[in-house]
C-alpha cells in the first residue's frame, strides 16, 4: 500500500511540473525549475554576495555583530552556490572575527579553519595568514597560549 501511495504521489508531482516545463516564464537551473523573474547569472549573485559582505564589514564596525553574522552567512551561501572560493574564504574568515568578538572561540576557531584550509587550497597567502593569526588569536583568548605561539609563528 505504501508504495502504491509514493508512486501515486510521483505521478501528481509530476503532472504538476510537465506545464511548467514548457512554460517560457520558468528557466531550467540545475535539474530545476526556476522563476525566470528570479533567475540571475553568477556575475549577478557574485555583486549581491560582495554587497553583504561589506554591509557585514560596516555592521561589524559598528559593533552590530549578529546582523554582520547573517550578512556574512547570506554571502557565504552565494559564495558556496557559485563556486567562488575566494569569496568563501572572505566570509568564512569574517565569520570567525564576528564569532570570536561574541566570545564564541570554539566556533570561531572552526570558522578560520575553514578560511585557512581554502586559502592554502587556491593559494592565496594574503588569506592564509589572516587565518593563522585570527588562529592564534583565538587559541590565546582560550588561555591555550602554545598553540597561539605555533599559529602566530606560521
Amino acid at each position: 500500500m505504501r508504495y502504491g501511495l509514493k508512486w501515486l504521489t510521483l505521478v501528481v508531482l509530476t503532472a504538476a511540473l510537465v506545464p511548467l516545463a514548457d512554460n517560457p516564464d520558468f528557466l531550467h537551473g540545475n535539474g530545476m525549475l526556476v522563476p525566470a523573474a528570479m533567475a540571475q547569472s553568477a556575475e549577478e549573485r557574485k555583486v549581491e554576495a560582495d554587497r553583504l559582505l561589506e554591509q557585514g564589514i560596516e555592521q561589524a564596525n559598528v559593533s552590530q555583530f549578529r546582523e554582520a553574522l547573517q550578512s556574512w552567512e547570506q554571502a557565504l551561501a552565494i559564495y558556496r552556490e557559485i563556486g567562488d572560493r575566494r569569496g568563501e574564504g572572505g566570509a568564512l574568515g569574517n565569520l570567525g572575527i564576528a564569532y570570536a568578538s561574541l566570545g564564541q572561540y570554539e566556533r570561531a576557531i572552526d570558522f578560520h579553519e575553514q578560511s585557512l584550509a581554502i586559502a592554502r587550497e587556491i593559494g592565496d597567502r594574503q588569506g592564509e595568514g589572516r587565518a593563522l593569526g585570527n588562529l592564534g588569536l583565538a587559541y590565546f583568548s582560550l588561555g591555550q597560549y602554545e598553540r597561539a605561539i605555533d599559529f602566530h609563528e606560521q
